[in-house]
């Protein structure tokens, strides 16, 4: 019964810790503008980052304005640019938490300029009408999914 009590009391606890963990703001972000290109062991390396280690890929590294290196943390969205080489090698506007600046860049949002248009990026499953964020089966149907770009209004023009 002891056990019992002190094991909800434990779990009320964390719950506590969860809710103050939501209220948090998320850090502001930033854009940057540049390009993404995909670099070997050696030359990730050599930049100070942590190379790709999964499957012999390469590690996408963004060069900002300047041709400034930035390493791209490896999440759902800086992951897409190892998995669609599509994205590699173009002129990109990408919103990063600017709590990274100094580390690898954690990516919220990616845009693509094509001939100076702004396109929002994207990947869409027409079966189950569901976004996601990096080239894999769809989560629901585990059918093909097809990368979409939109026009939307240029993000650094925005006030």
């Amino acid at each position: 019964m002891i056990l019992l009590v002190v094991c909800i009391g434990l779990v009320s606890l964390s719950l506590v810790g969860l809710s103050d963990d939501a209220k948090k703001p998320l850090p502001p972000t930033v854009l940057l503008t540049g390009i993404v290109k995909t670099v070997d062991d050696v030359e990730a390396r050599r930049l100070g980052f942590t190379p790709v280690q999964f499957r012999r890929e390469q590690t996408p590294v963004f060069y900002d304005l300047d041709k400034q290196p930035h390493e791209l943390y490896q999440d759902v969205r800086g992951r897409s640019f190892r998995k669609d080489k599509r994205l590699c090698n173009r002129p990109v506007i990408i919103t990063v938490r600017k709590d990274s600046l100094d580390g690898p860049l954690r990516v919220v949002r990616v845009y693509v300029l094509d001939n100076d248009q702004a396109k929002h990026l994207d990947y869409w499953c027409e079966i189950c009408a569901i976004a996601m964020y990096e080239l894999k089966a769809c989560d629901c149907c585990q059918g093909d999914i097809e990368l979409r770009l939109r026009n939307v209004i240029d993000p650094r023009k925005k006030k």
